[in-house]
């Protein structure tokens, strides 16, 4: 078969020789209603021969061996990656599916690594929950969101001599205590919290920082409100009392108390406190009890906060 000589527009008068003919008119694409009615009406194609089939509406080239679908001939296989499937790896037309999806079967699924080119399926979590690790920090786990700010553990009135919290969890960060209408039940009786009922002198008070110096005792029994104590009669102060990281058991307990309340000698005065206060024992916080200095308690009412 002659090399083909490109394109050439053929004008009146001109003569058509066998070159032109080898060379231009039989460099043209060859249609067919199939495979088989090209093998009958060519018997001996050569290196080159262009054919449309009607039937599959492909174009193929005769490689000097076979007919191979144009732009195939490169195609020599296809090999499968990590969560890869290929089907029909050497054909025409390869198939290609990313095998990992078939692992999704909701929508919200995620897909994580369990180990090197090993993925697993996660399904979605419900409304509101959070993406966390498991215990073992090996693989992704739904979770309900911790809640955040005040968590009451505690409520009830001040009827007694002495009202005690036991039984407090330890699965806060910090704790407060808030003391409404106080009525000390004797005038100028005091306000007091102790901390699991301990009664040594374990405690300092400072209203404003201090360095501690030689002064190496801890005199205190108990933490107070301040030192002039609450009117008997007009009993609409609050206190605010905040224990930080009161569940550890390696150091002191500290504790901010903010207080305001009716001067008891002049009831048109009033109090306001800000202490500061240090517990020098390291075990967690699991009581808390509030006294007056003396007497017992004629109204108001306390709640026990726990602190994320």
């Amino acid at each position: 078969m002659a090399a083909g000589l490109g394109f050439k527009t053929f004008v009146s008068g001109d003569v058509l020789t066998a070159a032109d003919t080898n060379g231009y008119l039989m460099q043209g694409v060859w249609v067919f209603a199939n495979a088989a009615a090209r093998t009958a009406a060519v018997t001996s194609p050569q290196e080159g021969n262009a054919s449309f089939l009607k039937d599959t509406n492909t174009l193929e080239i005769y490689d000097g061996a076979s007919w191979v679908a144009y732009g195939s001939g490169d195609l020599t296989a296809v090999s499968a990656g990590v969560g890869i499937t290929v089907t029909n790896g050497t054909g025409p037309i390869p198939t290609i599916t990313n095998s990992s999806t078939d692992l999704i079967t909701t929508a919200g699924d995620i897909l994580y690594g369990t180990a090197a080119d090993t993925v697993a399926r996660l399904g979605i979590g419900t409304a509101a929950q959070v993406l966390t690790v498991n215990s073992g920090a090996t693989a992704p786990e739904w979770a309900t969101a911790a809640s955040g700010g005040y968590t009451s553990l505690a409520t009830g009135t001040l009827s007694s001599s002495a009202v005690n919290i036991t039984g407090i969890s330890g699965s806060y960060r910090d704790l407060v205590l808030v003391i409404r209408n106080y009525d000390p039940g004797t005038d100028g009786a005091q306000l007091n919290i102790r901390i699991n009922n301990d009664s040594g002198a374990n405690r300092y008070a400072q209203t404003d920082s201090f360095a501690y110096g030689s002064n190496n005792t801890f005199p205190l029994t108990f933490w107070q409100t301040g030192s002039t104590g609450q009117d008997d009669t007009v009993t609409n102060g609050i206190s605010y009392c905040r224990i930080f990281d009161y569940a550890n058991t390696t150091t002191w307990k500290m504790a901010d108390w903010r207080g305001f309340f009716v001067n008891p000698t002049t009831t048109a005065n009033y109090n306001w406190w800000i202490n500061h206060y240090v517990f020098n024992q390291t075990g967690a916080v699991t009581q808390v009890n509030i006294l007056p200095t003396t007497g017992s308690f004629s109204g108001g009412t306390y709640t026990l906060y726990g602190v994320k």
